[in-house]
Protein backbone atom coordinates (compact mmCIF):
# COMPACT_ATOMS: atom_id res chain seq x y z
CA UNK A 1 0.00 0.00 0.00
CA UNK A 2 1.41 2.99 -1.10
CA UNK A 3 1.45 5.96 1.24
CA UNK A 4 0.02 9.34 0.71
CA UNK A 5 3.28 11.97 0.49
CA UNK A 6 1.30 14.70 1.77
CA UNK A 7 -0.24 12.96 5.26
CA UNK A 8 3.28 11.81 5.26
CA UNK A 9 4.49 14.95 5.52
CA UNK A 10 2.13 15.95 7.88
CA UNK A 11 3.01 13.06 10.00
CA UNK A 12 6.67 14.24 9.81
CA UNK A 13 5.90 17.62 10.99
CA UNK A 14 3.82 16.77 13.61
CA UNK A 15 6.59 14.37 15.19
CA UNK A 16 9.34 16.86 14.92
CA UNK A 17 6.69 19.22 16.56
CA UNK A 18 6.28 16.34 19.46
CA UNK A 19 9.63 15.76 20.08
CA UNK A 20 10.68 19.51 19.93
CA UNK A 21 7.61 20.50 22.62
CA UNK A 22 8.50 17.34 24.77
CA UNK A 23 12.30 18.00 24.93
CA UNK A 24 11.20 22.10 26.41
CA UNK A 25 8.50 20.38 28.49
CA UNK A 26 11.27 18.44 30.03
CA UNK A 27 13.76 21.02 29.97
CA UNK A 28 11.81 23.74 31.90
CA UNK A 29 11.07 21.10 34.71
CA UNK A 30 14.18 20.00 34.97
CA UNK A 31 15.28 24.28 35.01
CA UNK A 32 12.55 24.92 37.60
CA UNK A 33 13.30 21.37 39.82
CA UNK A 34 16.79 22.43 40.26
CA UNK A 35 17.39 26.28 40.87
CA UNK A 36 13.82 26.67 41.86
CA UNK A 37 13.78 29.99 39.90
CA UNK A 38 10.71 31.58 38.21
CA UNK A 39 9.85 34.36 35.75
CA UNK A 40 6.71 35.67 34.98
CA UNK A 41 4.61 36.01 31.57
CA UNK A 42 1.51 37.89 31.28
CA UNK A 43 1.88 38.03 35.04
CA UNK A 44 1.65 35.06 35.69
CA UNK A 45 4.47 32.28 36.92
CA UNK A 46 4.46 28.56 37.32
CA UNK A 47 6.81 27.40 40.76
CA UNK A 48 8.32 24.92 42.24
CA UNK A 49 7.25 24.39 45.53
CA UNK A 50 9.55 21.74 47.42
CA UNK A 51 8.39 21.41 50.71
CA UNK A 52 5.33 20.29 52.82
CA UNK A 53 5.22 23.32 54.57
CA UNK A 54 1.85 24.58 52.98
CA UNK A 55 0.09 21.15 53.10
CA UNK A 56 -2.53 20.29 53.07
CA UNK A 57 -3.05 23.91 50.73
CA UNK A 58 -0.09 22.78 48.66
CA UNK A 59 1.72 19.46 49.03
CA UNK A 60 5.38 18.88 49.10
CA UNK A 61 6.74 18.93 45.15
CA UNK A 62 3.92 20.74 43.80
CA UNK A 63 4.08 22.88 41.01
CA UNK A 64 1.95 25.89 41.35
CA UNK A 65 0.56 29.08 39.74
CA UNK A 66 1.57 32.21 40.67
CA UNK A 67 -0.11 36.09 40.41
CA UNK A 68 2.69 38.75 40.40
CA UNK A 69 2.20 41.36 43.08
CA UNK A 70 4.04 44.00 45.20
CA UNK A 71 3.38 44.22 49.17
CA UNK A 72 0.89 46.58 48.48
CA UNK A 73 -1.47 43.48 46.96
CA UNK A 74 -1.12 41.60 49.86
CA UNK A 75 -3.78 40.91 52.69
CA UNK A 76 -3.85 38.73 55.73
CA UNK A 77 -4.84 35.09 54.48
CA UNK A 78 -2.93 35.95 51.52
CA UNK A 79 -0.39 32.76 50.72
CA UNK A 80 2.89 34.96 49.00
CA UNK A 81 5.84 33.73 47.46
CA UNK A 82 8.96 36.25 48.66
CA UNK A 83 12.68 36.02 48.77
CA UNK A 84 13.40 35.10 52.63
CA UNK A 85 15.24 37.07 54.62
CA UNK A 86 16.05 34.08 56.89
CA UNK A 87 19.85 33.76 56.59
CA UNK A 88 19.84 29.92 56.92
CA UNK A 89 17.34 30.11 53.94
CA UNK A 90 20.27 32.42 51.82
CA UNK A 91 17.59 34.39 50.51
CA UNK A 92 15.65 31.64 48.63
CA UNK A 93 12.21 32.23 47.83
CA UNK A 94 9.81 30.89 50.28
CA UNK A 95 5.47 30.12 49.70
CA UNK A 96 3.53 30.28 53.20
CA UNK A 97 0.56 32.49 54.61
CA UNK A 98 0.01 35.35 55.66
CA UNK A 99 -1.29 35.77 59.41
CA UNK A 100 -0.86 39.34 60.35
CA UNK A 101 0.46 42.68 59.01
CA UNK A 102 2.93 45.17 60.95
CA UNK A 103 4.97 48.53 60.43
CA UNK A 104 2.50 50.24 57.85
CA UNK A 105 2.37 47.50 55.55
CA UNK A 106 5.98 47.14 55.15
CA UNK A 107 6.53 43.74 56.91
CA UNK A 108 4.29 40.34 56.89
CA UNK A 109 4.70 37.91 59.34
CA UNK A 110 4.07 34.75 57.92
CA UNK A 111 3.17 30.63 58.40
CA UNK A 112 3.20 27.73 56.98
CA UNK A 113 0.18 25.94 57.38
CA UNK A 114 1.81 22.61 58.51
CA UNK A 115 4.51 24.12 61.09
CA UNK A 116 3.52 24.74 64.66
CA UNK A 117 4.39 28.47 64.88
CA UNK A 118 4.91 31.52 62.81
CA UNK A 119 8.56 31.90 60.67
CA UNK A 120 11.46 33.35 62.18
CA UNK A 121 11.56 36.56 60.43
CA UNK A 122 8.70 38.50 58.51
CA UNK A 123 8.27 38.75 55.27
CA UNK A 124 9.98 42.26 53.70
CA UNK A 125 7.27 44.26 51.61
CA UNK A 126 9.99 44.76 48.92
CA UNK A 127 10.46 41.08 48.73
CA UNK A 128 7.09 40.01 48.09
CA UNK A 129 7.46 38.73 44.22
CA UNK A 130 3.97 36.91 43.81
CA UNK A 131 1.01 35.86 45.80
CA UNK A 132 -0.47 31.94 45.16
CA UNK A 133 -3.52 31.16 42.92
CA UNK A 134 -3.33 27.44 42.73
CA UNK A 135 -1.50 24.40 42.34
CA UNK A 136 -1.05 22.20 39.23
CA UNK A 137 -1.70 18.28 40.64
CA UNK A 138 -0.99 16.83 36.49
CA UNK A 139 2.27 18.50 36.24
CA UNK A 140 3.37 17.74 39.62
CA UNK A 141 3.25 14.49 38.99
CA UNK A 142 5.51 14.73 36.53
CA UNK A 143 7.69 16.96 38.65
CA UNK A 144 7.87 14.61 41.21
CA UNK A 145 8.71 12.02 38.49
CA UNK A 146 11.91 13.91 37.24
CA UNK A 147 12.96 14.92 40.75
CA UNK A 148 14.26 11.01 41.09
CA UNK A 149 17.11 9.75 38.93
CA UNK A 150 14.98 7.03 37.18
CA UNK A 151 12.71 9.36 36.04
CA UNK A 152 15.47 11.81 34.25
CA UNK A 153 16.70 8.09 32.94
CA UNK A 154 13.49 7.56 31.63
CA UNK A 155 12.03 10.92 30.25
CA UNK A 156 15.97 11.27 28.74
CA UNK A 157 15.53 7.38 27.17
CA UNK A 158 12.18 8.32 25.99
CA UNK A 159 12.78 11.64 24.33
CA UNK A 160 16.01 9.46 22.30
CA UNK A 161 13.72 7.09 21.17
CA UNK A 162 11.09 9.55 19.47
CA UNK A 163 14.31 10.90 18.05
CA UNK A 164 15.06 7.66 16.68
CA UNK A 165 11.90 7.01 15.77
CA UNK A 166 11.39 10.44 13.92
CA UNK A 167 14.51 10.03 11.72
CA UNK A 168 14.62 6.60 11.58
CA UNK A 169 12.44 6.64 7.94
CA UNK A 170 14.93 8.95 6.37
CA UNK A 171 17.97 6.98 7.85
CA UNK A 172 16.76 3.88 6.07
CA UNK A 173 16.08 5.61 2.84
CA UNK A 174 19.23 7.18 2.81
CA UNK A 175 21.10 3.64 3.02
CA UNK A 176 18.82 2.66 0.49
CA UNK A 177 19.62 5.09 -1.85
CA UNK A 178 23.05 5.03 -0.93
CA UNK A 179 22.71 1.12 -1.51
CA UNK A 180 20.97 1.53 -5.09
CA UNK A 181 24.03 3.62 -6.00
CA UNK A 182 26.60 1.38 -5.11
CA UNK A 183 25.04 -1.40 -7.22
CA UNK A 184 24.50 0.94 -10.22
CA UNK A 185 27.99 2.30 -10.12
CA UNK A 186 29.36 -1.52 -9.43
CA UNK A 187 27.42 -1.94 -12.70
CA UNK A 188 28.31 0.77 -14.72
CA UNK A 189 32.00 -0.55 -13.79
CA UNK A 190 31.38 -3.74 -14.84
CA UNK A 191 30.23 -2.24 -18.13
CA UNK A 192 33.41 -0.36 -18.30
CA UNK A 193 35.21 -3.06 -18.12
CA UNK A 194 33.37 -5.79 -20.25
CA UNK A 195 33.77 -2.64 -23.26
CA UNK A 196 37.17 -2.50 -22.55
CA UNK A 197 37.85 -6.13 -22.37
CA UNK A 198 36.04 -6.63 -26.23
CA UNK A 199 37.68 -3.70 -27.36
CA UNK A 200 40.88 -5.53 -26.16
CA UNK A 201 39.80 -8.74 -28.29
CA UNK A 202 39.19 -6.71 -31.15
CA UNK A 203 42.13 -4.84 -31.08
CA UNK A 204 44.48 -8.29 -30.98
CA UNK A 205 42.23 -9.66 -33.74
CA UNK A 206 42.84 -6.72 -35.82
CA UNK A 207 46.62 -6.97 -34.91
CA UNK A 208 46.39 -10.82 -36.30
CA UNK A 209 44.62 -10.00 -39.24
Amino acid sequence: MKTNPRLKSILTYAAYIFTALLIVFVSVILYFNMTGKTFFVFNRAIMWVKTGSMEPEIPAKSYIIVKKASGEDVKVGDVIIFRSSDPELSGELNTHRVISIENGGREFVTKGDNNPGADKRTALSQNVIGIYVTHLPFLSFFGRFLSTSLGITVMVFLVFVIIFSVFLPDIINALREKSKKEKFDQLVKEEIEKLKAENAEKREDNDEK
